[in-house]
C-alpha cells in the first residue's frame, strides 16, 4: 500500500515535527536541571559536600532554581555554592553549555533539511 502525501500535507507534517522535536528537547533539557536541582538538593546535606548560600529558604524548588540558573549559564549571583558543590555546579553549567549547543545545532539541521525541499 503507498500512501501519496501532496505538498500542503508534507508542509504540515514537517511544521509538526519540528514542533514536536522543539518540545522534546524543552522537556529533555527541564528533566536535566531538576535531575541536578535534586542532586543539589540531596548533596547539601552531605557533611563536607559544600552548601549553597544567598537568598534562599532551602525548599527543593530553591534547588531546582539554582540548577536553572547554572545549567543556562546565567548566573544572576543571588545563590552560590561553596565547598565541593562548586565543582558539580561548575559540570552542570559545562553539561548545560554543551547540551543546549548541540540542541540548536541539531534544530537547525533538521529545520535546515526538511524546510529547504520547499524552496
Amino acid at each position: 500500500m503507498t500512501v501519496v502525501i501532496d505538498e500542503e500535507m508534507a508542509g504540515w507534517l514537517i511544521l509538526v515535527a519540528s514542533a514536536v522535536l522543539v518540545l522534546g528537547l524543552l522537556v529533555a533539557h527541564t528533566i536535566e536541571i531538576f535531575v541536578f536541582g535534586a542532586a543539589f538538593y540531596v548533596l547539601d546535606g552531605v557533611e563536607g559536600f559544600g552548601s549553597l548560600e544567598g537568598a534562599y529558604e532551602g525548599s527543593a524548588r530553591d534547588y531546582v532554581y539554582f540548577s536553572a540558573v547554572v545549567y543556562t549559564t546565567l548566573g544572576f549571583g543571588d545563590l552560590i555554592a561553596v565547598g565541593v558543590m562548586r565543582t558539580m555546579a561548575g559540570i552542570e553549567a559545562l553539561t548545560g553549555l554543551l547540551m543546549i549547543g548541540w540542541s540548536t545545532s541539531f534544530t537547525f539541521l533538521q529545520m535546515q533539511r526538511h524546510w529547504g525541499r520547499e524552496g
